[in-house]
């Protein structure tokens, strides 16, 4: 037989919340398995608030973490088109971490940015090949800090302006913000298809056990949970 328990949680809010157990254990199980951005069944008692997330600084992604084998699967086979080229320029423009530009000409895009520490950055994507998405992934998968450091150091006064230790930092910023960039694209490209993926199987019954049915909407939901549907629960469907 259940009861309700109170127990103490730090999530989106930070406080007390009662839900139905069968023990006091349970109760706390329940709550200490909650998936990141689900809420579960149960009611906020009165000194409860809001926790504070810093979205920009706790959920960047770096050159290290991206998983570029699935990125280099994006908009092959049956799933091409996943992320338009004209989804690439949307979002470049409106990455909210960092300031990118893009130039269009006869044959390519050239998009602009400059690295914290100034230096003036283009990277060219053809219209001759293949899709924007995966030519940013190979752009940034190989990337190179030290041939990035060699080239710009033949000027004379970026040797004036940078040592070695402040290219190499500067330079692996940068790495960073471009892995942070490509996961933004992505996942902002991929929200409407999630959320079609999420109601259709919710509809279906698909979630009856999990926190996912109990959801009216789910175009709230955040970009690690648009991440870990595509990744860790579409991805299984994909052929």
């Amino acid at each position: 037989m259940k009861k309700k328990f109170k127990v103490n949680f730090e999530f989106t809010k930070v406080g007390t919340i009662e839900v139905e157990a069968e023990s006091k254990q349970d109760a706390i199980s329940i709550v200490e398995n909650m998936e990141i951005g689900h809420e579960i069944d149960g009611e906020y008692l009165p000194d409860s608030f809001d926790a504070i997330i810093d979205e920009y600084d706790d959920n960047s992604y770096t050159h290290d973490t991206l998983p570029f084998n699935l990125l280099k699967q994006i908009n092959k086979g049956q799933h091409e088109g996943e992320v338009s080229n004209e989804d690439v320029l949307k979002y470049i423009e409106t990455y909210p971490k960092h300031s990118f530009g893009y130039h269009e000409h006869v044959d390519c895009v050239e998009i602009e940015t400059w690295t914290h520490g100034g230096v003036n950055m283009f990277i060219v994507l053809s219209d001759d090949e293949g899709d924007y998405f995966s030519q940013l992934v190979k752009y940034v998968h190989e990337f190179d800090v030290d041939e990035e450091i060699e080239l710009h150091r033949q000027g004379h006064r970026y040797r004036q302006d940078f040592t070695f230790k402040e290219s190499v930092a500067d330079f692996e910023e940068y790495k960073d913000i471009l892995a942070d960039l490509l996961m933004f694209i992505l996942l902002k490209s991929v929200r409407k298809e999630v959320i079609t993926w999420l109601e259709v199987n919710r509809d279906n019954g698909f979630f009856d056990d999990e926190p996912e049915g109990k959801k009216e909407s789910y175009k709230n939901i955040t970009d690690q949970e648009v991440e870990f549907y595509f990744f860790d629960w579409m991805w299984s469907e994909r052929d």
